[in-house]
């Protein structure tokens, strides 16, 4: 075997693994939240909604939602008024009404999933990694009561999460390690010749 195949093998490794890295590093995950007996009570933004808040790392990129849930309106407020937003620190995000159609008190069950990347409404935590839950109503009736109930439930987040910039630069560094040996060797070979 000649030093310049080795060295050209050896950096076809280094960009494998390189590759290989990156591509564990970017497999989707899912994150998982039960919930129960969560009260609901005016528009969003009141600081009266109940919210809940989780870290999934820094800059993670969230691509699909699915829900399993049990709600209950109270008369007269609609279950399609029930809402909760999901949102990053910012507030980018989007909002699920899992009774959109039913517009009586009541209770109901809902299930469903939403491929947030190809409807585009994929957004990424922030540098804080946080995702937030605001359970709340889009109209709200009573002024001072809860408008519904999240009887229980369980929200799957699908996301990627993104590797640190720290971990990208070793990273970079080993590469261009390889590929500075690589040169040398190549280097000594021509002249060696």
């Amino acid at each position: 075997m000649t030093s310049r195949s080795f060295a050209s093998g050896l950096l076809q490794a280094a960009v494998l693994s390189l590759a290989a890295a990156s591509f564990s590093a970017a497999q989707a995950a899912t994150f998982v939240v039960d919930f129960e007996n969560i009260y609901s009570y005016a528009e969003r933004g009141d600081d009266g909604n109940a919210t809940l808040s989780f870290d999934l790392g820094p800059n993670s990129f969230i691509t699909g939602f699915s829900w399993d849930v049990s709600i209950t309106a109270f008369d007269p407020s609609w279950l399609s008024e029930i809402t909760v937003a999901v949102t990053n620190s910012a507030g980018a995000g989007f909002s699920l009404r899992p009774v959109d159609s039913v517009n009586a008190s009541g209770t109901q069950s809902a299930s469903g999933s939403a491929d947030l990347l190809n409807s585009g409404l994929s957004f990424y935590t922030r540098a804080d990694g946080r995702i937030n839950f605001e359970f709340y109503e889009f109209y709200s009736d009573f002024a001072a009561a809860a408008d519904g109930r999240w009887n229980s439930g369980q929200f799957s987040i699908i996301y990627t999460p993104i590797p640190e910039p720290a971990t990208l630069a070793l990273l970079g560094a080993g590469l261009l390690t390889v590929v500075s040996r690589t040169r040398r060797r190549e280097a000594t070979a021509s002249a060696e010749r």
